[in-house]
């Protein structure tokens, strides 16, 4: 080897351990790939390599074990010359490729070679963890002789860790607004009761439930962080899901709708900025409205990067893993999985706390969807700085991103001549079941509060009309084939599903002239959790909105969410309750036996004017109804007035200007397709210079198309003194109308 030789390879075992040290396996295993070319022979670099494939959690564990046992070529691990810590992942992936294929007499010698060394906590969590997978994914027969070698060197470890996979525990909560948010306050307020929120390992959230649940993983890190685990109590857990009650309905009842909007400066810079749009604006609400009022020492005013997100519990070290460690803690970290979908491909794209990307799962080969797969990037390894430290509220605003209402978040830069555009989760999953399923969840709770699709006597056949139903009939489908296909899938009651129409009555409609008898379905009975059906209709149909809720509103809510959970996991509504839930205060006006009362007449009225995204006050308050009735009706006389006035007149306009008009229009539109109006375009040879003219042009024409000009110009203006006119008078009065004290009184 010539000294230019020893050089290379000096700095190459440099630059190694600083990728090793940040956890950037993949670039150092690229890096070491390239340099096995010029190195073949080299024991140090194969080996570097082995252990860089084996711990880059970018790909599938079954690839990464067949590329690791690759590169080793099933050689003796005592011929490398690296150190023990690596070492041990080439002793490891050698035993869990032995008792994979059945080898069970290499996999003892292995696994006492490595009961030689003197394990960290952290080393033999890995070790059992990755140990008990290739042992998970054995067939029934092959188990018992395999769990006799494990048995052997787990001792009785072995019986922590498969109660643990056996009962890994993940939540979903649902898309659908702040009503669905509310919803599922009420229900992990009853999983918090039960002590049963310690033991969630995945939360899976989707639009509204990633509104409150990244608030509540938020409150949860800060537990987690500031006690040990053995100090953790169910108090802890209860006192979490009461702070979030009060916290989140008081951002909620800042009605960030409107503040979305109510700002001239903001809404400008979303008119002449490419890469700030209404979305944005609403995650930047997201967390200076709501999750800023969580006591966790975060400097106020400052953003939240999911990156930051990671928890780090009190009693464990800073390279604590919630997968490979879980197993030996009574209250568990959970990952969180924020859920949205990539218009690039259609699939589903994750927001956790280390990576951002479609999930792994998708890099299995697949029979029917050939679309691109888009690989998850760890925070750190983001080309840009920007991408490195995403806000948590963007992260959250792109889960909750509503095809049409709001505009799809974009992240640019992040792949190769690629713009990745994100809308709702809930478009591709709007449960955020798939996420749990890929995790491997054994017992799985939802919380299901999106717009479930109701019956229309005489459906619209206006064309629009019919495609929204149309939609609708889809996604109401899919919901109910992933419920039957989770519900097939999950034996011994591991499945539990909550949602706004549980135990509904289904009615039968005959033809005309039928003689058979359909049972009549009254309305004044309590479902099973204790809530009239007249109620819980209402309840139901409460609009899937990002505006202000009242208190009643948010009540009936929470307390729909609990009772129904409490009756499903204990299958007893009369259990006395020794927590009291401020939002239970509700209850007894919920029932039919309070019918003839007037707080359940007047919350009746209330909960059928919370199906309407506006003019709710109008229903609520007669006197105001008429006043906007009389200031409409003088309206229209002056509009009358004005055009009988000027009926004879006439305006002219020149052919220049009618073409000034239209190329105004049309420029921005053709610039934002020329790469179909003219092909060539595409090609690399012409695609810099076309670009470069490109920005030039939305220099001139900064609209993102010319069908929202009228639209940004209106919001932008006139939105913004009406947003701040209903925000300083008409909130108020909505949300004192929608107080418990006034519905007593």
């Amino acid at each position: 080897m010539t000294n230019n030789d020893e050089t290379i390879l000096s700095d190459l075992k440099e630059v190694v351990e600083s990728l090793k040290n940040k956890f950037q396996f993949h670039k150092a295993h690229e890096l070491l790939e390239k340099s096995a070319k010029l190195y073949p022979e080299n024991l140090w670099i194969k080996a570097q390599a082995a252990v860089c494939a084996f711990q880059n959690k970018c790909i599938l564990s079954d690839y990464r074990l067949e590329k690791t046992i690759t590169i080793l070529e099933n050689s003796d691990p005592d011929i490398y010359p690296v150190d023990d810590k690596d070492k041990q992942k080439i002793i490891l992936a050698c035993a869990e490729k032995a008792l994979k294929t059945s080898n069970y007499s290499d996999t003892e010698k292995l696994l006492s070679k490595l009961k030689q060394y003197d394990l960290s906590q952290d080393e033999q969590d890995n070790i059992f963890y990755s140990l008990y997978t290739a042992f998970d994914s054995l067939f029934q027969e092959d188990k018992e002789q395999a769990l006799a070698v494990l048995e052997n060197f787990m001792g009785d470890k072995i019986e922590l860790i498969e109660n643990a996979f056996n009962n890994k525990t993940g939540i979903g909560l649902s898309g659908g607004g702040f009503r669905a948010s509310l919803y599922h306050i009420g229900i992990l307020a009853c999983l918090a009761e039960l002590d049963l929120l310690r033991h969630i390992e995945v939360i899976s959230t989707v639009s509204g439930g990633s509104i409150v649940g990244a608030h509540y993983y938020l409150e949860l890190k800060h537990l987690l962080e500031s006690k040990a685990d053995d100090e953790i109590t169910r108090e802890d857990y209860i006192n979490i899901i009461k702070n979030i009650q009060e916290d989140f309905l008081k951002g909620v009842q800042e009605n960030i709708r409107n503040c979305a909007i109510s700002d001239i400066g903001v809404n400008l810079k979303m008119i002449f900025s490419e890469k700030y749009s209404r979305s944005h604006r609403l995650g930047e609400l997201y967390e200076s409205m709501i999750y800023a009022k969580v006591k966790d020492g975060h400097k106020p005013g400052q953003p939240r990067y999911m990156k930051d997100l990671l928890i780090h519990p009190k009693d464990e070290s800073r390279n604590f893993n919630p997968e490979q460690s879980n197993w030996r803690r009574k209250a568990k970290v959970p990952v969180i999985l924020i859920n949205a979908t990539s218009l690039n491909t259609g699939h589903n794209w994750h927001f956790t706390a280390r990576f951002m990307g479609e999930p792994p799962g998708l890099l299995e080969d697949r029979a029917v969807d050939k679309n691109s797969r888009y690989r998850r990037v760890r925070y750190e390894d983001a080309p840009a700085e920007e991408l490195e430290n995403y806000r948590l509220g963007y992260a959250v605003a792109a889960s909750a991103c509503v095809p049409g209402a709001f505009p799809p978040l974009t992240i640019e830069g992040l792949y190769p001549e690629k713009i990745v555009r994100l809308v709702d989760g809930g478009v591709h999953d709007n449960q955020g079941m798939e996420g749990l399923l890929d995790e491997n969840c054994k017992t799985i709770y939802c919380s299901d509060a999106s717009g479930q699709m109701h019956d229309l006597d005489i459906p619209s056949d206006f064309i629009t009309s019919v495609l929204l139903r149309s939609s609708s009939i889809a996604m109401d489908r899919l919901r109910e084939e992933q419920f039957q296909e989770i519900n097939a899938k999950f034996k011994d009651d591991r499945f539990k599903f909550f949602h706004m129409k549980k135990d509904f009555p289904v009615n039968s409609q005959n033809w005309e002239g039928c003689s058979y008898s359909s049972p009549i379905q009254g309305t004044q009975k309590d479902l099973p959790y204790g809530i009239a059906l007249e109620i819980q209709e209402k309840i139901a149909g409460i609009r899937t909105d990002l505006d202000s809720f009242s208190e009643v509103e948010a009540y009936a809510l929470m307390t729909s969410g609990y009772l129904t959970a409490k009756k499903y996991m204990n299958n007893d509504t009369n259990q006395d309750n020794d927590i009291k839930w401020k939002f239970l205060e509700l209850s007894p006006f919920m029932q039919t036996k309070a019918s003839s009362s007037s707080e359940y007449k007047n919350l009746n009225k209330q909960l059928e004017a919370a199906a309407s995204p506006v003019f709710k006050l109008l229903k609520l308050e007669p006197i105001l109804k008429y006043l906007t009735l009389a200031g409409l009706t003088v309206l229209a006389i002056i509009i009358i007035k004005y055009i009988g006035a000027n009926w004879e007149k006439t305006f002219s306009i020149s052919v220049r200007g009618i073409f000034l008009i239209l190329g105004f229009i049309a420029i921005p539109f053709i610039a934002s397709r020329i790469g179909k109006i003219l092909p060539f375009t595409r090609h690399k040879k012409y695609s810099k210079k076309i670009n470069k003219m490109l920005k030039n042009l939305k220099t001139l024409f900064p609209l993102k198309s010319a069908r929202n000009i009228a639209r940004d110009i209106f919001i932008a203006l006139i939105g913004s003194f009406i947003a701040k006119i209903y925000l300083a008078v008409f909130n108020d009065l909505f949300l004192k109308h929608g107080k418990i004290k006034s519905l007593k009184k």
